[in-house]
Formats: C-alpha cells, sequence, structure tokens
C-alpha cells in the first residue's frame, strides 16, 4: 500500500509504514474479516488509511467511507486511485440514521469503524445501534473533547449493551526494540517513532452482535 503524498487529516506515516498505527484496532478489524465480515464502513474516515489499506489487501471486497470534509473525501480518493482500489470503495459525506441503513443493506457481514471526535455520542442513539445491531461496531471514545463526557460516555456503553455485547480496549503496548530500523535512535527518539501523537490515553468500544 502506498501512503498518501499530501495529508489532510494527522500525519502518522512513521506508525503507518512500521505497520503498528492503531494496531490493535486493526487486529480487531481482521479478526472480524475473519469471522465472515466483507464489507467495512468506516465512518470519519479521514485520508482513507484504514478504507484503503482494508480493501487493498484484500481483507475486506468493499468500503463505504463517510467523511464530512470535502478535502478529506478528495484525498481518499487520490489515495484509493494511487493504490488501484477505487472501484472498491463508496466516498460518501455525513453519515446518519438513512444513509447507514442504506450502506448495511444487503447480505453481506459488516464492520462499522467510528472515528468523530466526539460525535460518537450524538450519532450512536438507539435507532443507530439498533440498525447496526447485525454488524461488528468498533468505536473510538472521545469524552475529553465533549461536555459531560464521561456521564455521555456511560450513557453510550449503556445504549450499546442494549444491542450487543460490548468490550473496551486500548493500546497496551509500546516497542520500538521491534524495529531494527530504529537501533540508531536514543531511547527518547525511539518512543517518539512509535508513538501515535495522542493527548490522552483514548479507548475503543468493540461491539459483536448478541
Amino acid at each position: 500500500m502506498l501512503l498518501p503524498e499530501n495529508l489532510w487529516w494527522g500525519d502518522d506515516r512513521i506508525t503507518q509504514t512500521l505497520g503498528i498505527y492503531e494496531e490493535y484496532v486493526l487486529n480487531q478489524l481482521i479478526e472480524n474479516s475473519k469471522r465472515g465480515a466483507t464489507k467495512l464502513i468506516d465512518i470519519g474516515a479521514a485520508d482513507g488509511y484504514f478504507a484503503v489499506g482494508l480493501t487493498y489487501s484484500k481483507t475486506y471486497k468493499k468500503c463505504i467511507a463517510f467523511e464530512i470534509s470535502d478535502e478529506g473525501q478528495k484525498r481518499i480518493l487520490e489515495n484509493a486511485k494511487r493504490n488501484h482500489c477505487d472501484g472498491l470503495i463508496e466516498i460518501n459525506g455525513e453519515a446518519n440514521l438513512d444513509s447507514l441503513a442504506t450502506a448495511l443493506s444487503g447480505s453481506e457481514k459488516s464492520t462499522v469503524l467510528i472515528d468523530i471526535e466526539g460525535c460518537e455520542y450524538d450519532l450512536l442513539n438507539d435507532k443507530v445501534l439498533k440498525t447496526m445491531s447485525n454488524s461488528f461496531v468498533i468505536c473510538e471514545l472521545h469524552h475529553n473533547l465533549v461536555d459531560d463526557g464521561f456521564a455521555r460516555e456511560k450513557e453510550l456503553l449503556e445504549r450499546a449493551e442494549q444491542y450487543f455485547n460490548t468490550r473496551l480496549i486500548k493500546r497496551e503496548t509500546y516497542n520500538p526494540n521491534a524495529f531494527s530500523e530504529l537501533d540508531h535512535l536514543g531511547d527518547v527518539q525511539r518512543l517518539i517513532a512509535v508513538s501515535e501523537g495522542r493527548t490522552k490515553n483514548t479507548r475503543w468500544l468493540v461491539c459483536s452482535p448478541k
């Protein structure tokens, strides 16, 4: 997979090149594909790292990407074309109940990946969760980006538990010693190289159908 030459969202190309960017999320996406999910619904697709990578690698047969930024949509399309998988990716604007119902229609089993910087608490109401209830869902939680974040996160987790088996995951390891390419760097530089640059230790909600 060729990474974008022009970035819109954020520069994570070191960890992406090493293959460890959100590796704990990637492992779950791969596990879901092994459990029968063939369609990826990527909400908040940014530059298209997962949308492009998971179709390019044939982990998923198709992807429906949602990205509200026109610039982000442009970058996803550019990178999909660079990797010759643009025919496997449908690019849309903002996700809502109707557009998600359409995206999830059909007989294919889906994984829904959500990373929308705090808007997950508004998007994932009962109607949307029920619509997704036959799919796998992976959602980054951003309680630090919204008012009353802990309370809203608790409410979301309680809603999700009505429709899914749920658990929480986060990044557990930072192991620069796994990469001989970094051996010439000092300890601090090697740790920075494998950092994802997060301001908080965020968690991801992982849901599977009951």
